[in-house]
C-alpha cells in the first residue's frame, strides 16, 4: 500500500484470506489516531465528571429533602 500512488491499483495477491487487489484513493497528511485517543480520553473523563456531580447533587437533594411520617 506504502508503495502505490493515489488512485492506483495493487497486482492480485494473496493472504491466508484470500486473493485482494489493493486501490489507495487518497493519503492522510496527519495521523488521526492520536487525535482520537485525546478525543475519547477527553469524552471519558467528562463523562465521569458528570456522573460524579450527578451523585453530588443527588446526595445533597437527599440531605434537604424533609420527609415526615405520619402514623
Amino acid at each position: 500500500m506504502d508503495a502505490l500512488k493515489v488512485n492506483q491499483l495493487s497486482d492480485p495477491f494473496r493472504t491466508q484470506f484470500g486473493w485482494h487487489i489493493v486501490q489507495v484513493l487518497e493519503r492522510r497528511d496527519h495521523d488521526n489516531t492520536e487525535e482520537l485517543k485525546k478525543s475519547r480520553a477527553r469524552d471519558q473523563i467528562r463523562q465521569r465528571k458528570i456522573e460524579e456531580e450527578t451523585q453530588t447533587w443527588l446526595r445533597q437533594m437527599r440531605d434537604e429533602a424533609f420527609v415526615e411520617i405520619r402514623k
